[in-house]
């Protein structure tokens, strides 16, 4: 739920390369855990995780320039391409820091946009996910658009 309440988490999950959790099996994350009983093991992934963070963080305020106002559903949003592994974050800074009260972060795969919605938790993105075929919670959700569909946004 992206909490962070745990310390050096943000740190932990950048140095353990840990973003697609789909692709490990039981032997991975056994191995993984096992991996983390070492004090070792654990500084250098927050030692890694920092580094990560810190060129990430930059590439975020990179994408954020190329952000464009629109308007979704009544709401003003900030709508921009970007990689799906940027999405929460790039989303969570156009929200917190430029000031959108949506973020719409999209990329085309296979000919499908696949958007991926942000907010604060004011406006509830999860509705606005569902008349498009997706859901989520209240402050991150998605949908997918079919080929041909045109952007359910505009710019304003």
């Amino acid at each position: 739920l992206w909490r962070w309440k745990m310390p050096e988490s943000r740190e932990i999950l950048a140095g353990t390369n840990f973003t697609d959790a789909s692709r490990f099996g039981f032997k991975e994350l056994s191995r993984l855990i096992k991996d983390f009983e070492s004090a070792k093991f654990r500084r250098d992934r927050i030692a890694d995780g920092k580094i990560v963070r810190s060129v990430w963080q930059g590439i975020i305020r990179e994408l954020a320039t190329l952000a464009e106002k629109v308007s979704f559903d009544d709401t003003r949003a900030m709508a921009v391409n970007s990689p799906h592994m940027f999405a929460s974050e790039l989303g969570n800074y156009l929200v917190k820091d430029m000031d959108a009260q949506v973020a719409v972060i999209w990329h085309v795969v296979s000919g499908e946009t696949r958007v991926s919605l942000r907010s604060d938790g004011k406006i509830d993105v999860s509705k606005m996910a569902v008349k498009y075929g997706g859901g989520g919670h209240k402050a991150a959700a998605g949908f997918i658009l079919q080929k041909g569909k045109p952007f359910p946004w505009k710019s304003r």
